[in-house]
């Protein structure tokens, strides 16, 4: 019988060597949305198992298997029809953060975030030259929610991306899909790039949750600016995925 994906005991967890379980105090119980303490499905293993024993640690073959392997898992478990070329394997969520704010959007223009936030997304647009547009959430005190009218109030002319965290973190919010569709329409009405880190979604969606927003088309190209040209016009499809 296989050893469940969660059947592992504090002791085992705090003999780690991760800074989840070694940052703070042992009378502290780390309980981080994004390091959670998940088995590695046996497949996964056995390849890494792999690599090790034949010391293959040099640069990988970039033959698009792991892109076409994503449009597969997309088509099936979401319906949602992903062409392999649009999909860009990049090994880690900082990076691809980095590289999606500069990849949308120019140096002093706007970059829309929920607060209280993952630190190095603020990174990601402050160390870029971009202007962080703080949209804090509100604590009702039994959630935290969205507060997307604090911005419809007052937008800024230079926003050009929302970095959207999904589920969120620090708060741990799992957002309905009335709210995801809320963050479709704001996106729309504002001509903002959502650039989102769906990390857990195989956990948190069942099958059919995936859609896409029937405003998934080519950007019309915007009217000239005083700012300098960005890649985005009809190169970049505007498309809400839940």
């Amino acid at each position: 019988m296989a050893t469940p994906a969660t059947d592992f005991t504090i002791p085992f967890l705090r003999s780690r060597r991760t800074n989840k379980w070694h940052k703070f105090a042992a009378d502290v119980l780390p309980a981080w949305v994004a390091d959670m303490d998940f088995g590695v499905a046996p497949p996964v293993a056995e390849a890494l198992d792999r690599l090790a024993r034949n010391q293959e640690y040099g640069y990988a073959a970039r033959d698009g298997a792991l892109a076409a392997a994503f449009a597969r898992r997309m088509q099936t478990r979401f319906g949602w029809t992903v062409d392999p070329a649009d999909a860009h394997p990049i090994g880690d969520l900082v990076q691809a953060s980095f590289s999606s704010v500069m990849a949308f959007s120019e140096p002093g223009d706007a970059v829309l975030l929920q607060l209280p936030s993952y630190p190095p997304f603020m990174a990601a647009i402050n160390d870029t030259g971009r202007r962080l547009i703080a949209n804090p959430m509100r604590d009702t005190g039994t959630r935290w929610v969205l507060n997307l009218e604090a911005y419809d109030a007052a937008p800024d002319p230079r926003a050009r991306v929302l970095i959207f965290c999904h589920p969120q973190n620090p708060t741990g919010r799992a957002f309905s899909r009335a709210e995801l569709e809320a963050v479709a329409s704001f996106a729309t009405r504002h001509d903002l790039i959502v650039v989102s880190d769906e990390i857990h979604a195989d956990i948190v969606y069942p099958a059919t949750h995936t859609s896409r927003s029937p405003r998934c088309r080519p950007r019309p190209p915007r009217a000239p600016s005083p700012s300098p040209p960005r890649p985005r016009a009809s190169t970049f499809p505007r498309c809400a995925v839940r």
